[in-house]
């Protein structure tokens, strides 16, 4: 599966606002399917320069319909939605990708049932995965918050917990007790 089918894909199971609720939702993604698309640390956490082009084709080749907003704080919100002909795409995709298709299913799921909303959490979980991923052992949360900043993540002990619930619930860490000697 390419970055456009994916993209395609969990816009077919959800309406995402937001570029980064896009970015992080596609990164557990490829987490969970074993697809390298390429994350790389960037300011709200783990950033794909892949998804972001192939976001943009999707949107510039008319399959997806990009519909700007302004938040209370005055910024711009892009709200992403399948239009006739992404849909077209998708029912052939979702044949072809009949596994993959639960995934993103699952995984979506899991997420709107955590964080509502709350894009935060979506932002704080993948940033806590990216750090266990790249250290590639068991960590304490206060190594993770030490490991955050340099990133320039700063993570809060509020936020682990938050972040901990979804990264649970998606199955993408454990927890484990410290033995201590």
């Amino acid at each position: 599966m390419n970055t456009r089918d994916m993209l395609l894909l969990i816009l077919d199971v959800a309406k995402i606002r937001g570029n980064t609720a896009i970015q992080k939702i596609a990164y557990f993604i490829s987490i969970k399917l074993g697809i390298d698309m390429n994350f790389f640390p960037h300011y709200y956490g783990p950033y794909s320069r892949n998804v972001a082009l192939e976001l943009q084709n999707l949107v510039d080749f008319n399959f997806v319909d990009d519909n700007i907003k302004f938040t209370k704080r005055n910024r711009i919100m892009h709200e992403y939605t399948l239009n006739d002909d992404g849909k077209k795409i998708v029912s052939v995709l979702k044949n072809k990708y009949k596994e993959e298709y639960e995934v993103i299913r699952e995984i979506i799921k899991n997420i709107e049932d955590i964080f509502g909303q709350n894009y935060n959490i979506l932002s704080w979980a993948a940033k806590i995965h990216f750090i266990l991923k790249e250290r590639g052992i068991p960590i304490s949360e206060e190594e993770i918050i030490n490991l955050a900043k340099g990133y320039d993540w700063n993570l809060s002990d509020e936020e682990i917990e938050s972040a901990k619930k979804l990264l649970l619930a998606l199955k993408l860490v454990r927890i484990t007790k410290v033995r201590r000697s």
